[in-house]
């Protein structure tokens, strides 16, 4: 049994470049 959790944090005015290639790779699986 495989269980992923995905947590992202976003905070305004800084910049996050791990979280926002984070975001990308969850919109090309399709989420």
């Amino acid at each position: 049994m495989f269980e992923a959790k995905v947590t992202v944090h976003l905070k305004k005015g800084i910049s996050d470049p791990e979280g926002a290639n984070t975001l990308k790779a969850i919109h090309l699986l399709g989420f």
